[in-house]
């Protein structure tokens, strides 16, 4: 069986006369979804508090009992979060930096020195540092911190499935889950969602759709009237275009591009750069020249949204 944390960390440090020593943790690095929450803690060395232990390794409910006799009972303790937008603004790491060093300033009494769960502070902060690798497990100040953190942002996430019920945030509170994964093909990112954090959804979500795309695309053109010539012509590192339609005297270019119905950060027609744009645009002249086609030759965005998985075309757009 597992050992329980213990005061020792902090009494060596009370020994070399610091007289307020701070346990710190996080809870929620690594979900999908919601703000990642730090907790600062200066526990009585007086009045223990007896099962601390690191949050991971105790029942919803015991953590519960803790955190509340961790508010009642400590000397201080304080909560500081970081929204999603932060967190795809700055990173992760820096956005947990910022908040433990948030918590650890809202502390009152400061303390003069701080347990870390193995991240390293600013030097700036005016405490000294202890990373402790595994901190949760060894330190009752840290495991209390990891208390607090955990109860604090699973609170947040059941408030957050109260206005997005379709996630099913209560159970999973925002990791990567099946249950989520379905939820986010079903109805794209909520806005707590961290958009840096959805990159292997977005690719393997987007790969899905774009194939379904395509071939909305093709039919879409064919019933107004143009002739689908080929399609997912590669050229290598020069490029790919994924169709090539003909409409009286004119030879088009075709970018499919595929969205969900709801992403947050914007639609298709953001999705082309000037330098695709000019990756496209050599793509058709060399595709025009192998077929020896001299007259008019244009670029076309094809703008397509998923809704209930169903691709549909919403919009064609002259790119030259």
């Amino acid at each position: 069986m597992d050992s329980l944390p213990t005061y020792d960390e902090e009494q060596t440090l009370l020994d070399e006369g610091f007289a307020f020593v701070a346990g710190v943790d996080e809870a929620g690095r690594g979900p999908l979804a919601g703000p990642v929450v730090c907790a600062a803690v200066i526990l009585n060395p007086d009045d223990p508090i007896e099962g601390l232990n690191d949050s991971k390794k105790l029942t919803e409910k015991r953590r519960e009992e803790l955190a509340e006799e961790i508010r009642t009972r400590a000397v201080a303790y304080s909560l500081v979060r970081r929204e999603a937008r932060v967190i795809d603004r700055i990173n992760i790491l820096e956005a947990t930096r910022e908040a433990m060093c948030e918590a650890i300033e809202e502390l009152k009494p400061l303390p003069d020195a701080v347990l870390i769960d193995a991240v390293s502070l600013p030097d700036s902060l005016p405490c000294k540092q202890v990373p402790l690798i595994k901190g949760d497990q060894r330190s009752m100040s840290v495991a209390a911190a990891s208390i607090l953190a955990k109860v604090g942002r699973d609170s947040l996430l059941r408030d957050y499935d109260a206005i997005w019920p379709e996630y099913g945030f209560a159970s999973h509170k925002g990791y990567g889950t099946r249950q989520h994964y379905e939820a986010l093909d079903n109805y794209g990112p909520a806005p707590i969602h961290r958009d840096t954090f959805l990159l292997k959804w977005e690719e393997q979500h987007m790969s899905d759709l774009g194939a379904q795309g395509e071939e909305a695309a093709a039919r879409h053109l064919r019933q107004q009237g143009y002739q689908v010539l080929a399609s997912d012509v590669n050229y290598g590192r020069m490029g790919q275009i994924d169709l090539v339609c003909r409409k009286g005297g004119t030879i088009y270019i075709v970018e499919v591009k595929t969205r969900s119905h709801n992403r947050a950060y914007g639609g298709p027609i953001r999705a082309v750069s000037p330098q695709q744009k000019m990756r496209l645009q050599r793509c058709g002249l060399r595709f025009a020249g192998d077929m020896g086609w001299s007259g008019s030759l244009r670029l076309m965005l094809v703008c397509l949204v998923s809704k209930d998985g169903i691709p549909k075309v919403e919009d064609v757009v002259d790119l030259l």
